[in-house]
């Protein structure tokens, strides 16, 4: 992942953009969704080399340097549709305000990933599959215009050995639902 400089920090400083630079400032940021929704957004950093590299490589799709961005609503959406008891039933389990800060990792160390489907605006949008204890699905838009991949949204599952998030089944049946370093330091750094 590459993290932002300090000049990139100060222009995002005064605007609807906000960096996640620790959990604590995730958390925050989930808090203040939930209580006053709005159209701000999340950084967690930009997509690095290696990572633009394996995307690229798998699905064609140039996203070097794109940030990632988890939007107030995309949040919402998620904790809405995919934080309660009624997961269970749909043999998935409810996603946490502590699953958030695993979205870098999902992304930059994906086991699976694929195109499933493309916005109104003939966008694609990507799904990453990641197996952390859970298999972990998360649905990103690829915005050219704001150079970003954008949460969509987020669910997860146990993990069963036919559908490991390494098996082919991970990525062809889906449940269905609704680097180098430079700048600053980035908690997300891994």
């Amino acid at each position: 992942m590459i993290s932002y400089s300090k000049h990139e920090m100060e222009n995002f400083k005064n605007g609807k953009v906000k960096i996640a630079r620790n959990e604590k400032d995730v958390y925050k940021f989930i808090l203040k969704s939930q209580k006053f929704p709005s159209n701000a957004k999340l950084y967690f950093g930009k997509i690095g080399i290696e990572a633009a590299n394996r995307i690229k490589e798998i699905l064609g799709i140039n996203v070097i340097g794109y940030n990632i961005s988890l939007k107030s609503d995309s949040i919402n959406h998620i904790i809405r549709k995919h934080s309660g008891d009624r997961e269970y039933l749909r043999g998935q389990i409810p996603v946490t305000k502590e699953d958030f800060n695993l979205i870098p990792k999902i992304i930059f160390a994906f086991d699976n990933i694929k195109i499933s489907n493309s916005t109104k605006d003939d966008k694609p949008v990507l799904t990453f599959i990641k197996e952390i204890g859970n298999v972990y699905y998360l649905v990103e838009n690829v915005s050219d215009k704001s150079h970003c991949l954008e949460v969509l949204t987020m669910w997860k599952m146990k993990v069963h050995k036919k559908n490991s998030a390494t098996t082919d089944n991970a990525i062809n049946n889906p449940i269905q639902t609704s680097e180098t370093s430079s700048g600053t330091s980035s908690f997300y750094q891994r």
